[in-house]
């Protein structure tokens, strides 16, 4: 493991759990280090891994990347060129990003979020796969969450479109599919040459706490959120809080109800300073907004070594 630090190595680093994730993260952009993974042990651990325990550490990393390769997942470290540049210019970035399918998308479109309740009303769910057929074809893609109700929507209208592209960000590990009814789904979008993405690494057991850190990733990877619909305790507002903190464009359709299933909706226009969507003109509107937009990667400077000092 001489020179850079490989997946290999960060998978037996987070194993021996010697490193914060921010050190760690440190690690990566140090400047032409030179050093083996026991060299980094010793000095990070002060003496406190044996040598079995390294060992063990090693293994682990190598069943994981055995796993990876025989599910087909792609695993990109935060300073591989590939990692998609939105993602990567948040405070909090997953250190691996694992994909399956053709990742590039998220770099060469302009990817938007759109997410919304679960159990969304027929009249929401056809807005939602309105919006994802808008939004998927080039220069725009679609990012989802693969969740049942408006998430497969939106998913479900980008494939409507003959070019169209989606992204699915999933809370559970790529070597298995959650929601099980959404497995098709899942499928489609990769055929369609589209991709899955997650931080979870293959075998991690699905905790209630993944979709919320999944909430992160969802806005992180897009230009802007569009809520369709949500209560005011909704999932999905946990996603527009993420997106507002990115710094990404906020959006929501508006319902013309004082139903408490759409209060998400208002909270968002009224509260956050999202933009209504309420007319085939307010759409064009945004896409404009989203085809100027920008964002440009932070990448620590080499005095981040001194992260590193335990």
């Amino acid at each position: 493991m001489d020179g850079a630090i490989t997946v290999q190595g960060v998978l037996a680093l987070q194993h021996l759990k010697l490193l914060a994730k921010n050190q760690l993260k440190a690690l990566l952009f140090i400047e032409e280090p030179q050093f083996s993974l026991a060299q980094l042990v010793t000095e990070i651990g002060r003496g406190s891994v044996t040598k079995r325990a390294l060992q063990l550490a090693q293994d682990f990393a190598f069943r994981q990347l055995e796993a990876l390769n025989r599910h087909r997942i792609t695993p990109l470290l935060l300073t591989d060129p590939r990692y998609p540049h939105l993602l990567r210019s948040i405070a909090d970035p997953p250190i691996i990003l694992y994909s399956k399918g053709d990742i590039s998308k998220l770099s060469a479109r302009k990817p938007v979020t759109i997410i919304g309740s679960r159990t969304a009303s027929a009249y929401s769910s056809e807005v939602a796969r309105r919006l994802g057929y808008l939004f998927s074809a080039s220069p725009f893609a679609v990012v989802s969450g693969l969740a049942v109700g408006i998430d497969a929507a939106a998913h479900r209208g980008a494939l409507d479109v003959a070019d169209g592209c989606t992204i699915a960000v999933l809370a559970n590990s790529l070597d298995s599919i959650y929601p099980k009814e959404n497995t098709g789904l899942a499928q489609e979008i990769l055929d369609r040459g589209g991709c899955l993405v997650s931080e979870q690494p293959p075998g991690a057991v699905l905790r209630k706490s993944h979709f919320i850190q999944r909430n992160r990733i969802q806005s992180a990877l897009s230009y802007a959120a569009i809520l369709v619909q949500s209560a005011i305790n909704g999932g999905s507002m946990h996603t527009m809080k993420f997106a507002a903190e990115q710094g990404r464009i906020l959006a929501a359709y508006e319902h013309h109800s004082a139903d408490a299933q759409y209060a998400g909706n208002q909270k968002v226009i009224q509260m956050m300073r999202g933009f209504a969507l309420n007319n085939p003109e307010s759409i064009v509107e945004l896409q404009k907004m989203v085809s100027i937009q920008t964002f440009s990667a932070h990448v620590p400077s080499q005095s981040s070594q001194l992260a590193l000092n335990l």
